[in-house]
């Protein structure tokens, strides 16, 4: 059964690199040669996980696949359900990925029917099953069971689910806040993907030269 699982996997990681999604259009190169318009910007990575954590303040997963697997710190990971977190610590064959779980965590978000943007924390109440988006705008009519998922800002492709609306709490002036339902199940996680987004260096290294501009 272990081995059908893997091969599984294997399986929805090479359909997941097929995605439209993982692809990004060259609109300069689209005048040039047609066949190139289209280029792969995420690649996923299966992994299993061997270690986790759930119930303290800063939870972590330790993962089977490392800089030997083209596993680097800083990137995305997430499961069959959602976001599970990002890669932090890198060895040779196994990495270690900060979860969603944890008081850093800080993941750029959106409302899936209305596009407003916010920011997914985890909560102080450490409940493993829910979290809040916050700083959406004022304007924004969320609706409890609305869909939250990833922004375009953020280091996953965009409509990765994040959750569901749980509840909704007016934080004052021009945000909001509210609850969210995690949607993934982290007490059961067996199996993840870890996120290559090819252009995510190019992207720091810009971004880090305009801050010293600032």
């Amino acid at each position: 059964m272990r081995e059908v699982n893997d091969n599984i996997v294997r399986e929805n990681a090479a359909l997941r690199n097929q995605l439209k999604s993982s692809l990004y259009v060259d609109t300069a190169a689209k005048h040039m040669v047609n066949d190139t318009v289209y280029k792969q910007q995420y690649q996923y990575i299966d992994a299993k996980v061997i270690n986790n954590s759930v119930n303290k303040r800063n939870n972590y997963l330790t993962i089977d696949r490392g800089s030997g697997n083209g596993v680097a710190k800083g990137m995305g990971v997430i499961s069959n359900a959602g976001v599970v977190g990002k890669v932090v610590f890198v060895g040779e064959h196994m990495s270690i990925v900060q979860s969603l779980l944890h008081k850093d965590s800080r993941i750029s978000a959106m409302l899936a029917d209305n596009k407003e943007i916010g920011f997914l924390e985890w909560g102080d109440e450490m409940d493993p099953h829910k979290a809040l988006l916050v700083d959406v705008s004022n304007s924004a009519k969320p609706r409890v069971g609305e869909q939250v998922v990833t922004s375009d800002l953020s280091l996953f492709p965009a409509g990765i689910a994040l959750g569901k609306v749980k509840s909704l709490h007016a934080k004052g002036g021009f945000f909001l806040n509210m609850e969210v339902a995690l949607a993934v199940n982290f007490s059961k996680l067996q199996y993840v993907y870890v996120i290559n987004n090819r252009f995510a260096q190019e992207q720091a290294g810009l971004e880090a030269q305009e801050k010293k501009d600032e």
